[in-house]
């Protein structure tokens, strides 16, 4: 249809042109030739007809393509009238509703090959106007009303715009992990995020309909046929999802330097790496056992296999940065001691191929995990919401053991934890990304708007909205009033000192230190600070607070002095005071581990490590804390560690300095999750589970998942098998390099 209206505008201004040209024969005519009749008649006639033999000549073209142009409308019209008849069985409301986000790789490779499909050989040949146009007509007309689905196409570019991410998301392209606090590419329309760098990878499809990519996803996943070309000059691979296969490259062999180029293909959940293609007779499992150059099984005996669709720059030393984003990973890991664990590095030619592998490969190692691995007791469900009911969640924050405030895109709401219901929203408070109470203050401060604004409000004023009263309905009264923060404007994150006197406030390019004003009943600015990247985290200490940015620094409270937080005089801290920010091992989060009555110690999370460090900065430690899986976000309750990934949560148990026993260790399968918030009980936390339009809000309990587990003897040896201390970064980085 673009091609149709491109086409249309050029022969609209060629006819435009044609009658200008004749204006000015006519022109010329009369003042050229005055009165010399029989002479103007000569010359002028036959240059007046050429123009209008060509002028009825475009015209005809021009009707011609106004025709295919509304035959086109026509087919749209047709197209939409069937996806409304279609949503309107599937769905009560009968609207088309958008693709949701791609949130697997395999959807995202069917994404992709949307834009790729075969209708997008329709081309023309570029030939003079009148071949072009016949052309044109003809290949429009061998279109079928009701093509097969391989010919469907979208091809919608993205609106992406710089933004702040504020939660944390996997990248829609390199599935690599975009943190909470640092830049991403967002579309305005479908909202898909990605790294900037990856906004020109991800395909154009834009405003797709649901209904248009489940047909087309069904189609492929039921056709074993035909393949799917993902991008021009790349090899194919098939949706069939049973016998994927392709050109990869992997880590030369004797520990070298480079990448080898290497043939795989993945039958009966085992990876056969070949030197060359195989006929379609030689594919059988058997000869490939015979030819094959190694073999690794993704249901071992004795084991388990972990697919990673991203890995750390630290992990590969070697690698060029322009070539980690297509990396993925397939570790290999015993049920016991006796044998060390395994990586298998493969690296595909675009981010379409990579996503196809890892949904691919993850399917295979899934089905060697035993049912107990991932169905433990992960806590209780809050509450659970359907269809449209369902909200965009980003936080929490528990006033009491009967309600808990819920931050969401839709406004702030009221959980009542007793009978497992969402009491009620707040009147008047827009879209709430951080909620936190200051209860020596008795205020409630919010990050809420488009324009993410800091604001306050008394919790007297907001306890009619939470808790109902005998006989009176908060709804038909006045809402609570908010008060800004000194007019603070594009914050993403806010924490407050112990005795409430002192704000920190975290905008994109700068951290605000805030003092309470009891006369004004406010806080305003004290002090400005510059960072050179967003800040990711804070934390307030006795006299001052820490700040992660793209290292992790500690600001005075006295006098607003700043320095680096860690000791650089300690070697093993060296690397990441000085080398951290090349290999893009930034700060992700501030968590105290040590409980009061001890000395205080905290973790400091980067993107694929924590080190633990005192007060001073100096490592406490001589272990460091390494991330089986590249996470997404952290929460600490005493004594139980939370990372989350992109569908799993870890437990870990940090145990006390210089401990024996083998601290508690699980993966525990979760759609989605979305950490929201702490709880007021040990060891618990508040997270959003959201699979098929349903969102689930639970109080994980680690406590219970340790105690299920510590049942089963045999599992609790393999779990503690998987949780490793491995040795500081130096240590790591030397066995890659070996």
């Amino acid at each position: 249809m673009m091609k149709l209206k491109q086409t249309l505008a050029q022969q609209t201004k060629l006819i435009d042109f044609l009658q200008a040209k004749v204006s000015e024969t006519d022109k010329k005519k009369k003042k050229f030739f005055g009165s010399g009749k029989s002479k103007t008649e000569t010359v002028a006639l036959p240059r007046l007809t050429d123009a209008e033999k060509s002028l009825d000549k475009e015209r005809s073209k021009c009707r011609r393509l106004q025709e295919q142009l509304e035959k086109a409308k026509a087919e749209v019209m047709t197209l939409r009238e069937q996806l409304l008849r279609f949503e309107k069985h599937s769905e009560p409301s009968g609207t088309v509703t958008l693709a949701p986000v791609p949130t697997s790789p395999r959807s995202r490779a069917v994404m992709e090959a949307l834009t790729y499909s075969p209708a997008s050989c329709m081309r023309v040949s570029n030939k003079n106007p009148a071949d072009e146009m016949d052309g044109l007509e003809s290949s429009f007309n061998e279109v079928p009303a009701h093509g097969p689905s391989s010919r469907m196409q979208h091809n919608i570019p993205h609106r992406f715009q710089m933004t702040l991410c504020m939660r944390g998301v996997n990248c829609a392209a390199c599935l690599d992990s975009v943190h909470f606090g640092r830049y991403a590419s967002r579309c305005q329309e479908c909202h898909v995020v990605c790294h900037p760098k990856c906004s020109t990878s991800i395909p154009s499809t834009c405003g797709v309909p649901e209904g248009y990519v489940r047909h087309f996803s069904n189609a492929v996943a039921t056709s074993g046929g035909p393949n799917v070309k993902f991008a021009p000059g790349m090899f194919e691979i098939t949706f069939d999802g049973s016998r994927p296969q392709g050109w990869v490259k992997i880590p030369r062999a004797g520990g070298k330097q480079g990448w080898e180029r290497c043939f795989i293909m993945l039958r009966n959940d085992t990876i056969f790496f070949l030197d060359d293609t195989l006929k379609p007779e030689e594919d059988d499992v058997a000869k490939l056992q015979q030819v094959a150059l190694d073999v690794v099984p993704l249901r071992p005996q004795d084991g388990e296999a972990v697919v990673t669709g991203a890995v750390s720059p630290t992990e590969l030393m070697g690698t060029a940065k322009s070539d980690l984003p297509y990396v993925l990973k397939v570790e290999l890991k015993p049920r016991t001691t006796c044998w060390p664990r395994k990586c298998l590095y493969i690296m595909v030619p675009s981010f379409a191929e990579k996503q196809l592998w890892v949904s691919a490969l993850e399917e295979s190692a899934r089905k060697s995990e035993s049912p107990e691995t991932s169905r433990y007791q992960l806590g209780d469900t809050v509450v659970t919401l359907q269809g449209n009911d369902v909200l965009d969640v980003n936080c929490t924050y528990e006033l009491s053991f009967e309600y808990l405030l819920l931050g969401a895109m839709e406004g702030l709401f009221v959980i009542d934890l007793i009978r497992s219901t969402l009491r009620r929203q707040i009147k008047n408070v827009p879209a709430v990304f951080q909620v936190g109470a200051v209860q020596r203050l008795g205020t409630l401060l919010t990050i809420c708007g488009q324009d993410r604004r800091l604001r306050l409000a008394e919790l007297c004023e907001l306890q009619p909205w939470i808790e109902t009263t005998s006989g009176r309905d908060p709804t038909t009264g006045p809402p609570p009033s908010w008060r800004s923060v000194d007019n603070m404007e594009e914050c993403h994150l806010f924490a407050h000192s112990e005795d409430a006197e002192t704000l920190c406030v975290a905008t994109a390019n700068s951290v605000y230190i805030l003092t309470w004003s009891a006369s004004s009943k406010n806080y305003f600015k004290r002090k400005t600070l510059s960072t050179n990247e967003p800040c990711s985290c804070l934390h307030f200490t006795q006299s001052s607070v820490l700040v992660g940015t793209d290292l992790f620094y500690e600001v005075n409270l006295k006098d607003y002095s700043s320095h680096q937080f860690l000791d650089a005089e300690d070697s093993s801290l060296a690397f990441l005071v000085y080398g951290a920010t090349q290999l893009r091992s930034f700060p992700v989060s501030i968590l105290q581990v040590a409980p009061p009555e001890m000395d205080t110690e905290y973790l400091l999370c980067f993107h694929e490590m924590g080190v633990f460090v005192d007060s001073e900065g100096r490592r406490t430690r001589e272990n460091d804390l390494k991330w089986t899986r590249l996470p997404l976000a952290f929460a600490y309750k005493m004594p139980f560690l939370f990372v989350g990934h992109f569908n799993s949560v870890e437990i870990i148990e940090v145990k006390p300095p210089g401990s024996k026993e083998n601290p508690f260790h699980q993966f525990v399968e979760v759609s989605s999750p979305r950490f929201l918030g702490l709880s007021s009980l040990s060891g618990c936390m508040y997270l959003a589970s959201f699979k098929d339009k349903q969102m689930e809000i639970m109080c994980v309990n680690a406590k219970a998942s340790a105690t299920g587990q510590g049942e089963k003897h045999d599992r609790e040896g393999e779990d503690r098998a998987d949780f490793s201390f491995t040795s500081s970064l130096e240590e790591s980085l030397e066995d890659n390099r070996s």
